[in-house]
């Protein structure tokens, strides 16, 4: 039976909506105001406090004065809303209208060009908040994939409302005012120490919420109202994101109503495909949130331009959003940087002695706002000199020099993460006559070679790769190395914006460190630093991984510096002679059952795969946001959800196995922004070419199809890619691409053969974004499952697709608007184009 259309939606009753937000406001910033004023008694109170003798505490100072700056600001929004809305609501409504209509009235070229438009601008903004709500706020960063399924949740409502009277364009701009001007608020004034994780296990950089054994009655209480807070952030910034991106599928879905489904679907990709390059340009030029911002706001206003009153609202919101952002990135004594992956902040460092003494040792880096390294001065003549008062500096300087105290004057030497350049010039003043050092950051390195004291970036003994270290690795040489040191790698909040894998996950698994042994000579060592200590499943798995790959124990030593542990391997570990002087070895308290990290299960940071091991707030902020997502959905559609099984699943299974393809090849071509830039942009062509495919060859059976995409993604399952490794760099190359390739390929013709009997373009659209809603969940579940079998959902996924695909007669087409304009027919306003 054909896909038949269905009601997506009906028109909301005026202002309604509007108002309840503005009443919202209200209310949470007059109790903002009352809290931080000392009015009233919060229950903030009990979150952020120690307990009193009563049970109840006051907040920091700190907090109440965000609760001032940040309840003024929400009042007088809700204010400014209801007086604007009383004052302007006829020019707005007259506005949406008026704009409404200018769009529908656009043909040819002119309307191509504006649906390019807007489609660079929702994958471009996409990006841009993927990246920046992680850089604002710590917590964020452990979260990435909360802004990429609101923005896919936005589209995808927004094409459901396409063919509504108005458009809603002009709202855009507010909202996403109102959200960074928010977040940025918060991020000024301390929300990182507010936002506590709900779990038992430490998070680098993030609280967790307090349990107090002693007085068991108030901590539950504390402990609930800390977890609510924690779910109330995440809740509202996916829900404010997907007002941002509602207006824009919205304008999308109308835009494509004048073209056939498959040139509507080739110009949206151009437009996706144009924005992974603009962005990727903006984070090549390490340019700050403010010009991201500027762009979108131009592309916004752009867009606006055929309505003087939707141009002129967004102009203002635009105004107040760059004067927040602007002065966030000027505030304190902190100097932030926008490299390609991350925002740094960079302070002076001194260390003070017991009289108050001060010492400039270097800079002080933090990532997205957490503490990540240092450079330090650890020259031998200013260690000697200042030593006796300042006794850490000898700590650092003997923890930097503890791995040439097992090879003696090394001729190669490897730094894995050689961030500022502290272990580079450890290499460098033990005389070391080679150092290659491997850096994924280049703000990192170019901080270093501007603030580092003994400038080790500056020898013409080193060499800097500015290269993910296990691409690097692949690359390099047999029996290469006389030392090769983990300098305490650990990318903390960094993420890949596309998969809840930290960039260094891959780093430390047990195939990574197997490929460490063949760099090294036969006598070569291997020394792994990193912030364990000894009573940690995270030292045991590092333990136990480390004597897999190298068939022996290695040896522990106490680092007295950031908590540090050194493993040591190698030649190193089997001559217990080596080592003289003062380090202190130690034993690792191993603990039983820990699994190793391997490239198909490369989560380090977590304890285990077994369910009591797995972060539950993930699991709950899942639940919460698929609640959000389905009631918004039945609400938003009335009786009639509007959505097409078929295309559901196919979004949903495209973006599974697109993220997971994503993820693997890492293991190949390295996690480099630039690598993750042209696999995107790769993917997007390859749609492209199945869309070229389908119109150059239009009589295809997606039956056969379907069997092609099922045998792919059989054969991905049954060769993973690290199993390619083990034929070389080419083979592997050439078969993780091939493995990636074939079904999104397959995938893209199924949806294109597909996309030419849908009735509805939004409705296609519509449902095909709401299905990545579901693709995105189930990528969550490699934490349990492994990436490979990520394969076996994603083919569940087509199945369904398959079962649900309409198998009666191709829907007639309407013809495109441009073919019935040179006939002088005016176009209905329901005419509905084909979704992509």
């Amino acid at each position: 039976m054909a896909d038949t259309p269905t009601t997506l939606g009906t028109e909301p009753g005026r202002g309604v909506g509007f108002i309840l937000v503005c009443t919202t406001l209200l209310l949470i910033g007059g109790t903002a105001l009352a809290w931080g004023g000392g009015w009233i008694v919060s229950p903030l109170d009990l979150a952020t406090s120690q307990p009193a003798a009563a049970g109840l505490g006051d907040a920091s100072a700190k907090h109440r004065h965000t609760a001032l700056g940040l309840g003024a600001g929400l009042f007088a929004a809700g204010a400014l809303g209801i007086g604007l809305r009383r004052r302007f609501n006829p020019s707005a409504t007259a506005g949406m209208e008026d704009f409404t209509a200018r769009v529908d009235a656009l043909r040819g070229s002119v309307r191509g060009f504006e649906l390019f438009l807007i489609s660079v601008l929702a994958l471009f903004l996409e990006v841009l908040l993927i990246r920046w709500h992680a850089s604002e706020l710590r917590a964020a960063a452990y979260f990435k994939n909360v802004t990429l399924l609101a923005a896919f949740l936005g589209l995808g409502l927004g094409f459901a409302a396409a063919n509504r009277a108005r458009l809603s364009l002009l709202v855009a701009a507010p909202a996403l005012a109102v959200q960074v001007i928010v977040l940025t608020v918060l991020g000024m004034r301390g929300a990182d120490e507010l936002l506590r994780m709900p779990t038992t296990e430490w998070i680098w950089g993030v609280q967790r919420a307090e349990w107090d054994w002693d007085n068991p009655a108030s901590a539950q209480t504390r402990y609930w109202l800390q977890s609510g807070v924690f779910y109330a952030f995440f809740a509202t910034l996916f829900v404010s994101t997907i007002l941002i991106f509602i207006p824009l599928g919205q304008l999308t879905g109308r835009l494509m109503r004048g073209f056939t489904p498959i040139k509507a679907y080739t110009i949206n990709i151009l437009g996706s495909l144009a924005g992974v390059v603009l962005f990727g340009a903006v984070s090549y030029l390490w340019w700050p949130p403010a010009v991201w911002f500027a762009i979108a706001g131009g592309l916004l206003i752009w867009c606006l331009r055929h309505e003087r009153f939707g141009a002129t609202l967004a102009g203002i919101s635009l105004v107040a959003l760059f004067a927040a952002v602007a002065a966030e990135d000027r505030t304190g004594t902190k100097h932030s940087i926008y490299t390609p992956y991350q925002r740094l902040e960079v302070e002076s460092e001194r260390l003070v002695d017991e009289t108050g003494r001060r010492l400039d040792t270097g800079v002080l880096i933090s990532a997205n706002k957490a503490y990540h390294l240092r450079t330090v001065n650890l020259a031998r003549d200013f260690v000697a000199a200042n030593a006796q008062r300042f006794p850490r500096l000898a700590q650092m300087a003997s923890a930097y020099d503890l791995p040439h105290a097992f090879v003696d004057r090394p001729a190669n030497v490897l730094v894995i993460g050689a961030g500022g350049g502290n272990d580079v010039a450890a290499a460098l003043r033990n005389g070391a006559q080679h150092v290659d050092a491997v850096e994924i950051d280049p703000g990192i390195v170019e901080l270093g070679r501007r603030a580092h004291a003994e400038g080790p970036y500056d020898d013409p003994r080193v060499t800097v790769h500015i290269d993910d270290a296990r691409a690097f690795m692949r690359h390099a040489p047999d029996d290469a190395y006389d030392l090769i040191v983990f300098g305490l790698l650990d990318s903390h909040t960094l993420l890949s914006g596309m998969a809840a894998v930290r960039l260094d996950n891959y780093v430390y698994t047990t195939e990574s460190l197997a490929e460490t042994r063949r760099l090294l000579k036969p006598d070569g060592t291997l020394v792994l630093s990193f912030a364990t200590g000894t009573k940690y499943y995270l030292s045991t798995r590092l333990y136990n991984m480390i004597e897999t790959a190298f068939g022996h124990p290695p040896r522990c030593f106490e680092l007295e510096y950031d908590d540090g542990l050194a493993y040591v391997a190698g030649r190193g570990a089997t001559d217990p002679s080596l080592l003289a002087g003062d380090a202190r070895e130690t034993t690792v308290e191993l603990e039983a059952g820990i699994t190793p990290a391997t490239d198909d299960w490369p989560f380090l940071y977590l304890p285990g795969r077994e369910w009591h091991q797995l972060p539950k707030p993930y699991f709950v902020l899942i639940g919460l946001l698929a609640l959000i997502s389905v009631v918004w959905i039945l609400a938003g559609s009335g009786r009639a959800t509007g959505i097409s099984p078929h295309f559901f699943f196919l979004g949903g299974a495209f973006l599974l196995i697109e993220v997971k393809g994503i993820t693997e090849l890492a293991l190949v071509f390295g996690t480099t922004w630039i690598v993750s830039s042209v696999v995107i942009a790769a993917i997007l062509t390859l749609i492209l070419l199945a869309n070229l495919f389908v119109t150059v060859f239009p009589r295809q059976k997606p039956a056969l199809h379907y069997a092609f995409l099922a045998f792919s993604l059989v054969v991905g399952w049954f060769v993973p890619v690290s199993g390619l490794l083990a034929y070389g760099w080419w083979t592997a190359a050439v078969g993780s691409t091939t493995l990636l390739v074939l079904p999104l390929f397959f995938a893209g013709v199924i949806f294109a053969t597909s996309l030419k009997q849908a009735a509805s373009l939004p409705r296609v659209f519509a449902s095909n974004l709401l299905g990545a809603i579901l693709g995105g969940l189930c990528e969550y579940s490699s934490m349990a499952i492994g990436f490979g079998n990520l394969y076996l959902i994603g083919l569940a996924l087509y199945a369904l697709s398959f079962l649900t695909m309409p198998r009666g007669r191709a829907v007639q087409q309407p013809e495109p608007i441009a073919n019935r304009e040179v006939r002088g027919e005016v176009p209905a306003a329901t005419t509905g184009g084909e979704a992509a």
